[in-house]
């Protein structure tokens, strides 16, 4: 049995700085928070990530708050190609000259390392009592990958402020393109062909999708709360892993070439979530439930 282990390390500091300034003889205040924390994962002959991270809250007047987080994920390991078993010993050389003998019945994995590095801006505005706004921005990009992405989101309390209704649109466009070279080769693989062949079908591809969501939040009493949300979302465009394969196998079971996956070009997802709170002696207990 693999023994896998998770290392997490969170360090956060909070500062709280004050600034007067004078706009048409009128003061106003400005406080400013500053959190960073850091992440460390690891698995035994697996994953290992590490992710620091910063974030920026102001408060701008009574009415708007705006932050930023700045996050850089480094990730490096291997993981499953996809394939099956190749029921035979196999030994490759790493870079570094180490010879690396994988057993006949073990899964085909891959080794990679990446450096992600996001952006996440959002602005809250607080229109009445009882009702706020919140817009966001956020962008990530990697080694052959990025994102960028918008949100918007009306959240209603009760009179009681023990409900708040919420409301949010998101949509983001993802990018691929093949600056990272599979097999000595740029661009994006064609889907159900030979490894051994190393076709392309084009040098980028991207994915865009949209997510209506619609939930509340209940406060049970003073030390438990619950959230429920459902949400639609549908994308398009290219939904493969690149680095992922798919094994043709005889009629013995045995693989007999390795090909590139296809995925479907749309999906559509329905989601329900619910979440549930309790605050004990300062211990936080959450029990999460998500179905698709």
């Amino acid at each position: 049995m693999k023994a896998n282990f998770k290392k997490s390390i969170s360090l956060a500091t909070t500062m709280l700085l004050g600034a007067n300034q004078g706009i048409h003889a009128i003061e106003r205040d400005i406080e400013t928070s500053v959190k960073s924390s850091f992440l460390y994962y690891s698995e035994k002959d697996g994953i290992e990530a590490k992710a620091p991270q910063i974030n920026i809250s102001s408060l701008i007047n009574e009415d708007n708050t705006a932050s930023a987080t700045i996050t850089f994920d480094s990730v490096t390991g291997s993981t499953p190609t996809g394939e099956v078993p190749t029921g035979k010993i196999q030994s490759t050389t790493s870079s570094s000259g180490q010879v690396i003998t994988t057993p006949a019945s073990a899964l085909p994995t891959k080794s990679f390392s990446d450096l992600r590095k996001a952006i996440a801006l959002s602005w809250t505005h607080t229109q009445t009592r009882l009702f706020k706004i919140s817009s966001g921005f956020n962008y990530s990009t990697e080694r052959d990958y990025n994102s960028t992405g918008l949100s918007l989101n009306l959240a209603k309390d009760t009179e009681d402020r023990l409900t708040t209704w919420n409301v949010g649109l998101s949509y983001t466009e993802d990018n691929i393109w093949g600056t990272d070279k599979l097999d000595g080769v740029a661009g994006i693989p064609k889907s159900i062909t030979n490894v051994d062949n190393r076709l392309r079908q084009s040098l980028s591809e991207n994915k865009l999708a949209a997510e209506l969501r619609i939930g509340f939040t209940q406060v049970l009493t003073k030390n438990s709360l619950f959230l429920v949300s459902y949400s639609v979302n549908n994308s398009t465009g290219y939904h493969n892993d690149p680095y992922k394969l798919v094994s043709l196998v005889d009629s013995t079971g045995i693989p007999i070439a390795s090909l590139y996956e296809a995925r479907p070009d749309e999906r559509k997802r329905n989601i329900f979530y619910g979440q549930y709170i309790h605050n004990i002696d300062g211990n936080i207990l959450k029990l999460d439930y998500r179905h698709f």
